[in-house]
């Protein structure tokens, strides 16, 4: 799907050096239609028809708006009202869009799509009655400038009623509205559809949200400011025109690629997010073009470029790793637990109901760690992990006894863990092993709170562990969480602010009765 996006887009790419304005808005239509299709197909139940009703709408609206006397009509802008109440009110179609459940025919549905048809228009009418008493000479600078605010004020209410996918039908409707208009206002189009989009990204690069106070994100938005300058530097050239867009094009793809892929080796300097900053930026730009193409055909090239690069920036093991791989059975005697993200929210139960002396099972036991600066955070975790437990009768006498093999260590990236074991940092020949050995156990809340040595280096420091007892695994087995964090320096290693001084980690351990 992701080939079948940049194909489309080079096309329209192309398409507009040889002044194809109408194959240059026909493959618009397509690429918009498979955007709201790839956004549903991402769920688990996609709404095929909403492919096929979409697209033979706006190609409807296509075809009308060419007809020759519908374009010297002045209030052409009814011909898609009425193509929208005709053609998707009896569709009672059903969208699925996270926790949203929509209908095309629905008034909410209509009203967003309804809204962005008319945005042009009115911003027409209302230079109209602004600039006859103020004799305003640059009238279309003034409609641009209205329509810019209503687009705003439109994308704000979509996403209120419908998240991302609320935008997306705005873009929809105002895609629509431009066929009516000489195709005027498409680069603001890229725009919208990109933003709509963004769920989608995010989603497959399993970032929650774009971060505006990182550094990176400065770092995006300067860099695509800058493509959009060359671009337009670019297109006003006299002389090798072609040659001139084509390098610039170019160059716009190879550091775009560079700031997504660059990610991949250190996080704080670019990925998928800065990627998505960049094309805002750049998108933004064409905004401020109220004629051509060049705007939303390079964003949807870029679009594309996006969804075939984001899998690349993804770390298997490191995905892998973050899946908590224990989870107690659905229900037991002890208690009924809901799977979440961190097991540690889980509520627990009381290390009384499974007092005896234990081993760690190395074959499940997990413990995941990370440290770094906001947006720049390196994860890792410890692929075996060993120890024995003694859980008293009087709670407070339990031992817990935890060994961490060095070379067991991974950040998934092979270069980075060959350095870790050099002497600059775990100087693994000399220390092969950490360990943990508690001293004191607490009861806290529904947990215990466990103090005790942890030993790296050949550095001993006391640090307090938070640990519960949530249930038992599909085997049988109780399971424990925990968390705790570490300063590293306090065990002989360099400060580094850039790398992160404070390494925060979870465990989850399944226990193998003696």
């Amino acid at each position: 799907m992701a080939y079948l996006f940049m194909f489309i887009a080079m096309v329209m790419f192309l398409s507009i050096f040889y002044v194809w304005n109408k194959l240059t808005t026909i493959l618009l239509i397509v690429f918009t239609t498979l955007i709201g299709f790839t956004q549903l197909n991402s769920l688990e139940n996609p709404s095929y028809g909403f492919m096929i009703v979409p697209i033979i709408y706006l190609f409807l609206n296509f075809a009308f708006a060419n007809i020759k006397k519908i374009e010297a009509l002045k209030w052409k802008f009814i011909f898609p009202l009425v193509l929208t109440a005709i053609f998707l009110i009896p569709t009672g179609i059903q969208i699925n869009f996270n926790e949203y459940v929509l209908e095309l025919s629905s008034l909410s549905s209509l009203f967003l799509i309804g809204f962005g048809t008319l945005i042009i228009p009115i911003a027409g009418l209302k230079v109209k009655i602004v600039a006859k008493p103020f004799q305003i000479v640059n009238k279309d600078q003034l409609e641009h400038a209205v329509v810019i605010l209503l687009v705003g004020i439109g994308m704000f209410i979509s996403s209120f009623f419908a998240s991302y996918f609320g935008v997306y039908l705005f873009a929809f409707g105002f895609l629509v509205s431009t066929f009516y208009q000489n195709n005027t206002y498409q680069n603001t189009v890229g725009f919208i559809l990109l933003f709509s989009s963004l769920n989608l990204f995010l989603s497959l690069a399993g970032i929650d949200v774009l971060d505006l106070s990182l550094g990176k994100s400065a770092e995006g938005l300067l860099f695509g400011a800058a493509l959009y300058l060359l671009m337009k530097s670019m297109l006003s050239a006299r002389k090798y025109k072609p040659i001139a867009i084509g390098a610039a094009l170019l160059l716009v793809v190879l550091v775009m690629s560079g700031l997504m892929l660059i990610g991949t080796q250190k996080a704080d300097f670019g990925g998928v997010d800065s990627f998505l900053i960049a094309l805002l930026a750049l998108s933004f730009g064409f905004v401020l073009e109220v004629k051509g193409q060049m705007g939303v055909a390079l964003v949807s090239l870029l679009m594309g470029l996006g969804l075939v690069l984001v899998p690349l920036t993804i770390n298997s093991e490191e995905t892998e790793a973050d899946k908590t791989t224990l989870s107690p059975i659905a229900a037991t005697k002890e208690s009924k637990i809901e799977e979440k993200k961190s097991h540690f929210e889980s509520k627990g139960i009381s290390l009384d109901s499974i007092v005896g002396n234990y081993s760690i099972n190395p074959k499940t036991a997990q413990l995941n760690f990370e440290l770094g600066p906001k947006g720049g955070r390196t994860k890792g975790a410890f692929n075996t992990v060993t120890g024995d437990i003694q859980i008293k009768t009087n709670l407070s006498n339990s031992t817990f006894s935890v060994d961490l093999p060095v070379n067991e260590l991974t950040t998934f990236n092979k270069y980075r863990d060959e350095s870790l074991m050099d002497v600059g940092y775990f100087n693994v020949k000399k220390f092969d092993k950490m360990t943990f050995k508690t001293s004191t156990l607490i009861a806290k809340g529904d947990g215990y709170e466990m103090q005790g040595a942890f030993t790296m280096l050949g550095v001993v420091k006391n640090i307090t562990v938070q640990v519960k007892y949530i249930g038992k695994s599909i085997n049988g087995k109780p399971i424990l969480v925990g968390k705790s964090s570490l300063d590293r320096t306090e065990f002989g290693m360099k400060p580094d602010p850039k790398e992160g001084n404070v390494v925060d980690f979870e465990f989850s351990v399944e226990l193998l009765q003696k």
